[in-house]
């Protein structure tokens, strides 16, 4: 009997720690301590959220009040623009006594009221929107946001200036030609097309990267729309490497009939083996 106690008293322990773990209970002041940590959480995420819907319905509404606010003002400045009788100068140095001239919203508004009106008239009438827009030095916001980090930013930087042909801002539109977003691409090569006409056609020519199908409308619809098309050498575009910028050109010459240019179209008949090239000749 004494040798099975001390045999049975000699076999080890092989409990894991799961086992001990199975064992353990939460005493009721750690439960209470758990729980309250855990409401206190909760309660803070609820009062984040709260103040961050807050803030957000306050800034809508502060958006609101004040394009309510400054619409009549706005009115009056296109008002006095359209008014040939009084000077842009006159009305530009009103501009920069405004007390509001540096609020975002009211620049963001008549700038894009300035624009609108302009795409409408004609003349002019045209060149005075023009000329506010450069006295006032809205043109500048413009061109910040060329520098943004959101590509629609970027757009819309882009179609402002273009709009407005700014032509002292050409050469960072020139740039944005080459940035990664299509988008951005496309925009800022139909900008420097609407910016500078015929004469952009030589930084197309030279453009390297392709482009997709819908680019390639797009910038061939820009181009129909410019003045003294005719007069420009396709040449440049027929001798690019580049099979988009080829497209166009080909695409150009056909829209226009330009007869001068089938030797080096036969020639492209004959060397260049793209399937598209070829279904644009024939």
């Amino acid at each position: 009997m004494k040798t099975l106690i001390i045999i049975l008293t000699k076999i080890p322990d092989y409990r894991t720690d799961a086992d001990e773990g199975a064992n353990y209970f939460f005493t009721s002041a750690e439960f209470e301590r758990a729980l309250l940590m855990g409401i206190f959480i909760l309660l803070g995420l609820i009062f984040i959220l709260s103040v961050s819907y807050v803030i957000v319905v306050y800034k809508r509404i502060r958006r609101v009040e004040k394009t309510i606010f400054f619409e009549p003002g706005i009115f009056n400045y296109l008002e006095r623009i359209t008014n040939e009788k009084i000077r842009i100068e006159k009305i530009a140095l009103e501009f920069h006594n405004d007390p509001y001239k540096n609020d975002k919203i009211f620049i963001r508004m008549i700038t894009k009221s300035i624009i609108d009106a302009h795409n409408y008239f004609q003349g002019n009438m045209k060149l005075r929107l023009e000329n506010f827009y450069l006295s006032t030095g809205l043109l500048h916001h413009s061109h910040k946001k060329l520098k943004s980090n959101r590509w629609y930013i970027k757009c819309k930087g882009l179609r402002e200036l273009s709009e407005m042909e700014v032509i002292y801002f050409y050469k960072d539109v020139l740039k944005l030609c080459y940035e990664k977003n299509n988008l951005v691409n496309v925009e800022a090569i139909l900008g420097i097309i609407k910016m500078k006409g015929s004469e952009a056609y030589k930084d197309v020519s030279g453009y390297r990267y392709p482009l997709s199908k819908w680019v390639i409308a797009n910038i061939i619809e820009s181009i129909k729309g410019v003045q003294n098309n005719r007069q420009f050498d396709y040449s440049l575009m027929l001798n690019s490497k580049n099979e988009s910028i080829l497209m166009i050109g080909i695409e150009m010459i056909k829209y226009f009939n330009l007869r001068n240019y089938e030797e080096e179209l036969n020639y492209l008949r004959a060397v260049n083996k793209s399937p598209d090239i070829q279904k644009m000749l024939n």
